[in-house]
């Protein structure tokens, strides 16, 4: 798969499952503001959203740890893939039938000995350095975690009196 095919995939594959969530979030948004403007229109006092609790440190805990490990996991399959796919000059049989096709061309007996006396050259499908995107992912997850340490730190210093225990679990 060549790499404008590989990108083209890619893209295709996050419309594909990213769109529905997307779609579906936005129903739910609209069918939440339908109610309350009804709600308001008939006079009745506005249904409460259920407000979602602050972030926790855990929250950033569990997304570092996401992240860091998706980078590593992104990286190692990207090396693996590099590692697997051959790199190999092409075949004494590969070399000859191109230089049957460019007789039937009608290109020169000289140029055709040429060709085929040249050492051969590696195809090169995948370059190597393309295991480095791993680092995108892992980079933000360490930078989360940065922030988890942080947070607890500061948690710790100001006390529990003012933030809830990460550890309550409230709905």
């Amino acid at each position: 798969m060549r790499g404008s095919d590989f990108l083209l995939f890619a893209i295709f594959m996050t419309i594909i499952l990213v769109a529905p969530a997307l779609l579906l979030r936005y129903r739910q948004e609209m069918n939440r503001h339908k109610e309350r403007i009804t709600a308001m229109e008939k006079g009745v006092p506005v249904p409460l959203v259920a407000e979602s609790r602050p972030w926790s440190s855990r929250t950033y805990l569990l997304r570092g740890l996401l992240w860091t490990f998706g980078g590593v996991g992104l990286a190692t399959f990207l090396v693996a893939l590099v590692l697997t796919i051959h790199n190999r000059p092409p075949s004494l049989e590969e070399r000859l039938s191109t230089a049957n096709r460019l007789r039937n061309m009608g290109t020169r007996d000289e140029e055709i000995q040429q060709y085929l006396k040249a050492p051969p050259e590696e195809s090169k499908q995948v370059p190597s350095g393309i295991a480095a995107v791993g680092f995108i992912p892992f980079g933000i997850g360490i930078a989360y975690l940065i922030f988890y340490a942080g947070e607890r730190k500061q948690v710790a210093e100001i006390g529990t009196a003012r933030f809830p225990s990460d550890d309550r679990i409230t709905s």
